[in-house]
């Protein structure tokens, strides 16, 4: 992906790949049957739907193509794993989620194993 991303950018890319993926599915959906047209969602719900759409999913995968064109492929996952990071904070913040023992640790795990995958090498 490397030469495309330096000749169309981050965003063009990420744009074209999320047309091609909604293209499939779609197409996949008909094909089985198994369209059954939109859900009957609150204004609530479609707002959440939007939000996942475009900060959940647009946006963090523009910053992940973005970054592919700085760093390696590899040093580049390994910060995919700040995904549940962002959802924990986010859902204590707006959702008023509990913060209990268990997402405390996994919290510090996944921090640990993030500074863990990029310490220096001696």
């Amino acid at each position: 992906a490397g030469p495309y991303l330096r000749r169309f950018g981050p965003l063009f890319v990420t744009a074209l790949d999320m047309l091609f993926g909604l293209a499939l599915l779609a197409l996949l959906t008909s094909l089985l049957g198994s369209w059954q047209g939109l859900p009957a969602l609150s204004a609530r719900g479609w707002a959440a739907v939007i939000f996942l759409g475009t900060v959940g999913g647009a946006l963090q995968f523009a910053l992940y193509t973005w970054a592919l064109k700085w760093i390696a492929p590899s040093r580049t996952a390994i910060y995919l794993t700040l995904n549940p990071l962002s959802a924990m904070a986010l859902a204590t913040v707006l959702l008023g989620e509990s913060v209990t023992l268990e997402l405390l640790l996994g919290f510090m795990l996944v921090s640990v194993g993030i500074v863990l995958a990029n310490r220096p090498r001696p």
